[in-house]
């Protein structure tokens, strides 16, 4: 991760204009080791695409793409121009930040910028800096505000004992950029403070980004240390952010009005007792974003500056969030939203001037702010599965009653009917240094190896071909010379294996989401999948072992991996708050006939243990707690299905002929041309499409034609 260093700043330099302010950077990259001569080309033609000026005279100096390859190791260098240099239409810079990075690590550099890029401005302060040191204090701002919003309320959520509830709320400030991994490890729950009216106070200033407090109550009642647990607070401490919320909760509980808190059916009322940021009660518009890169520097500052032309108080938040939403004029804090294309943009302005500054928001976004920019699909973001993926932060999620039905994304057919097992996500702490590159690479390629074996057990032993090519995919990943060259990358600077391979992983499938190409974005969760994978193998983590009794597994989205690995016999159903039908985790649910529902929204993950479910994976239907009727019903109509399918398996193999007399051909679509037996069987007249990749996977080089064509 770039940082600012006050070693780094080279104080009052001067240069005629902007070609020679760029020679000076460049020069300065080179001597100091991080770049060659060549990446001064890719300073300039960065320039020649679009300004780097970014306003209050500091501009962000990098390369492109094209010359990624001629940087040594990744850096920033900082020039102070105390006379200013002109960067074009009279724009002038009084600091020049060059940026030497194989990636977009930039972007990250902009949102530690706190405050840097608010609704002031720092021009004339840069002009006077007369320290490295100043500039840094400059560029940091002030000391952060307690991050205290709907994002970091959560009521309801599903505990077994006080760990997992504190772990809810770690969840939470993750979410949020409050904390980093090591959090969790840091807080003393031994030494958890109980408050009264049932709720407890954790707290740590360990592995924190910014301050933020979150409040975390279960849906059931629960006990700790003797006590009950009716909430949690856990805050990710950072100076005296906390101090004035401090006091009005303290203030609260001599009055005796904890209830308020511990018995809470809403969010808003959490934050109006608390005094965190509460939504305000504004016009509203909302606009899906369509930049291929999302709201980074130079569109987020367009937006400002549309922003900037009224004089009310104007905040963006995504559509959805339970947030309060940050400042439309703050630059940084638009960064720091890391929004990506496709997510749905929602501006909030003051009745004096919404109905102004509202549509002109929304036709800046449309235009492009300043980008070509291509239409999103029909149906609006580009991975549709956003629209049910889980976000747990987001809303109170009310509990599942028993007759509700829930409707979700039909994913595999069948009905289930079972006990539910919630399955909640694995959480592994590892450090963020490591020992040396040296060791930790050879340790993440052991690692490497190690889950590629493990992955070709698994396709050895698979009998179902759609399951063996996702696999085979996996495997793919696991060599590609890219992702362990940019993790290698991030080794030199010092992270441990774990740390360089989970960043990566997540950078390339944030890209993957950001893909307008549903079925391209619905890979990321593959890219996670194998991310996860190594870091169990890294860090030595065993995988959970299922019951033995026949279930219903509800997780908030299922790995491909966890679905291969599951034995049908015990696993009556599979049910997942988010995901879509095209994921491959429903691809192999299909393959193995085990029924499935995605999509069904976060509710699902508060039902409590072996609550007894009906899933019919055809309709995307689920009852809760059926009656005895209704469990009757669904065993006929499963019985009629079945009867119906082995009908149709019986007369497989007779010609496909419209009752009108217009005949279907049947083809199947295979990955090797072993399957062709299994296709004819199951009474295909051909092959609709063979997966070509795959030959060329299965080599250690280039097939030639012949091969291809046997």
């Amino acid at each position: 991760m770039l940082e600012l260093n006050a070693q780094h700043i080279h104080m009052h330099q001067a240069a005629a204009d902007k070609p020679a302010a760029l020679a000076l950077l460049g020069e300065v990259l080179v001597a100091d080791g991080l770049v060659a001569p060549g990446y001064l080309d890719g300073l300039r033609a960065r320039e020649a695409q679009g300004s780097t000026f970014l306003g209050q005279g500091l501009a962000i100096p990098h390369g492109t793409p094209e010359t990624r390859d001629q940087v040594f190791t990744t850096g920033v260098r900082l020039l102070h121009f105390p006379a200013g240099v002109d960067w074009g239409s009279g724009q002038l810079v009084y600091l020049a930040i060059g940026i030497a990075a194989r990636s977009d690590e930039h972007l990250r550099l902009l949102q530690l910028l706190t405050r840097a890029l608010g609704e002031g401005d720092l021009s004339e302060a840069l002009q006077k800096a007369e320290s490295p040191e100043a500039i840094i204090d400059l560029l940091q701002g002030a000391p952060q505000a307690l991050a205290l919003d709907g994002e970091l309320v959560s009521l309801g959520v599903a505990a077994d004992d006080f760990d997992e509830l504190a772990w809810q709320g770690v969840k939470l400030l993750k979410r949020a950029q409050c904390v980093e991994p090591g959090f969790n490890a840091s807080l003393p729950i031994g030494q958890a403070l109980p408050l009264g009216d049932g709720l407890w106070w954790l707290n740590s200033e360990q592995s924190v980004q910014r301050p933020g407090l979150a409040f975390v109550t279960p849906a059931s009642n629960l006990e700790h240390q003797g006590q009950p647990l009716n909430g949690l607070f856990v805050l990710a401490s950072l100076g005296e952010a906390h101090r004035a919320m401090l006091e009005r909760l303290c203030n609260l509980l001599i009055e005796g009005r904890g209830q308020e808190l511990s018995q809470a059916t809403s969010s808003r009322t959490v934050l109006e007792a608390l005094g965190g940021e509460v939504p305000a009660d504004w016009p509203s518009a909302q606009v899906p974003l369509a930049n291929a890169h999302g709201l980074h520097a130079r569109p987020a500052k367009v937006l400002t500056e549309v922003a900037q032309a009224f004089a009310g108080e104007i905040r963006v938040r995504l559509a959805g969030s339970q947030s309060a939403g940050v400042s439309a004029k703050s630059l940084s804090k638009l960064l720091a939203m890391g929004s990506h294309r496709g997510q749905v943009l929602e501006f909030i302005a003051e009745p004096s001037i919404a109905d102004d500054a509202l549509p002109a928001l929304v036709r800046a976004v449309e235009e492009g702010l300043g980008e070509e920019i291509e239409p999103l699909p029909a149906g609006g973001a580009p991975a549709e599965q956003r629209a049910v993926q889980l976000n747990e932060a987001a809303q109170d999620v009310p509990v599942l009653r028993a007759g509700e039905q829930v409707v979700g994304i039909a994913a595999a057919p069948g009905i289930a009917i079972g006990p539910v097992l919630v399955r909640k996500p694995r959480v592994i702490d590892y450090p963020k240094r490591g020992e040396s590159p040296v060791i930790e690479l050879q340790r993440l390629d052991a690692a490497l190896d190690k889950v590629h074996a493990e992955i070709g057990t698994l396709i050895d032993e698979s009998q179902v071909a759609s399951i063996r090519d996702i696999f085979t995919t996996h495997q793919a990943m696991l060599r590609d010379p890219a992702l362990r060259e940019e993790v290698q990358a991030r080794l030199q600077k010092g992270l441990s294996a774990e740390a360089a391979w989970m960043e990566e992983i997540e950078t390339a499938a944030q890209q993957q989401e950001a893909l307008h190409d549903k079925l391209l974005a619905e890979r990321a969760a593959d890219l996670r999948d194998v991310g996860r994978r190594v870091l169990a193998c890294l860090t030595g983590v065993e995988a959970d072992q299922a019951p033995d009794e026949p279930y219903i597994l509800v997780m908030d989205e299922v790995a491909p991996s966890d679905v291969a690995t599951l034995n049908a016999q015990r696993v009556a159903g599979i049910l997942t708050a988010g995901g879509g039908a095209t994921s491959h985790s429903a691809i192999i649910a299909r393959a193995l006939g085990i029924p499935a529902i995605v999509g069904a929204g976060p509710g699902v993950l508060g039902l409590a243990p072996n609550t007894l479910l009906l899933l019919d994976g055809e309709r995307g239907e689920l009852l809760v707690a059926p009656t005895d009727a209704q469990l009757a019903q669904a065993r006929n109509e499963r019985a009629t299905r079945e009867e119906r399918k082995r009908l149709a398996n019986e007369r497989r193999l007779e010609p496909a002929i419209t009752r009108d007399g217009h005949p279907v051909e049947i083809a199947a679509n295979i990955g090797a041309a072993g399957e062709t037996p299994e296709a004819v069987a199951m009474g295909a007249e051909g092959i609709g499409l063979l997966r070509t990749e795959l030959v060329f996977m299965n080599h250690s080089q280039a097939p030639d034609q012949a091969t291809q064509e046997a």
